[in-house]
């Protein structure tokens, strides 16, 4: 046990600081130090037969591939390609967070040549993203498309962080729909400002908008685009009385995008997925 605790360390301990980093190390328990299997007894109650080449037991790390570079406008960055045999990891994550707007990508393959973007979300300016996939195909990537405006890069400014598991669950599924939209847990955006903001560019479901603090004067646009152009889905003054705070549900589909515009100042937060 002390041998395998001194391998998985020192593992740990060579990552790199490096702006982008890939790892796909396994760590694989087999047998002690002697040569001869270990008989079950309270030190070692899992038994390991030392003449196989095949062990009862794994304890694998997370493959993984990380940023922090510079981005230029319009810039693309793809992580490390994650092959589910090989590796017998078939959920994929990311968490990136970035000062510009960032599109985050899903891939699929199924020789890894060749690929399909299956899922797509929206890192928003300033703010940060987590999201998990299953893959359905053997290989899967993430990829970022940053917006128009450069990003220096560096951890103040971006980073991202994507990882493999052979255990967990997505994100935002529970029931699939019959245009193939996940239902279930949501994605959340919240603003304080005037602004707009593109959220989503596939298709998906406006859950929920929730008001939080009382506004007058303001507006808000939710559209059914990549920009804030018709078709509108809902345009709304929220309310000025703290007897109308609440959130609103609509479980609206929406085909091509969604675009979040507001008008004035006050708190709300989008649900959708």
């Amino acid at each position: 046990m002390q041998k395998f605790l001194l391998l998985f360390l020192l593992l740990f301990s060579s990552l790199t600081s490096a702006a982008d980093v890939s790892n796909f190390n396994t760590t694989v328990i087999s047998k002690d130090g002697s040569g001869t299997s270990w008989a079950a007894s309270p030190t070692h109650p899992l038994p390991v037969d030392a003449s196989g080449t095949t062990q009862p037991i794994r304890f694998e790390t997370s493959a993984f591939s990380t940023s922090t570079s510079a981005l230029g406008s319009g810039a693309t960055w793809t992580s490390a390609t994650f092959d589910s045999v090989t590796l017998g990891h078939t959920f994929l994550s990311y968490s990136a967070r970035s000062v510009t707007q960032l599109s985050v990508i899903f891939d699929e393959s199924s020789d890894g040549v060749n690929w399909v973007a299956v899922d797509t979300y929206i890192v928003p300016l300033g703010g940060a993203n987590y999201s998990t996939h299953k893959l359905a195909a053997r290989y899967g990537r993430v990829r970022i498309v940053n917006s128009a405006t450069a990003n220096a890069g560096g951890i103040a400014n971006f980073s991202i962080y994507v990882s493999s598991s052979p255990i967990g669950a997505e994100t935002d599924v529970s029931f699939v729909d019959q245009l193939g939209n996940h239902l279930g847990a949501y994605n959340y955006y919240n603003v304080s400002t005037a602004g707009t903001v593109t959220l989503k560019t596939t298709s998906g479901v406006l859950h929920a908008l929730c008001t939080n603090t009382l506004v007058n004067g303001a507006t808000i646009t939710v559209y059914d685009s990549l920009t804030a152009a018709a078709p509108i889905i809902l345009t709304m003054a929220p309310p000025n009385s703290s007897a109308n705070l609440n959130c609103m549900v609509f479980d609206a589909q929406f085909s091509t995008g969604l675009t979040f515009v507001t008008v004035g100042t006050g708190n709300w937060t989008l649900l959708y997925n």
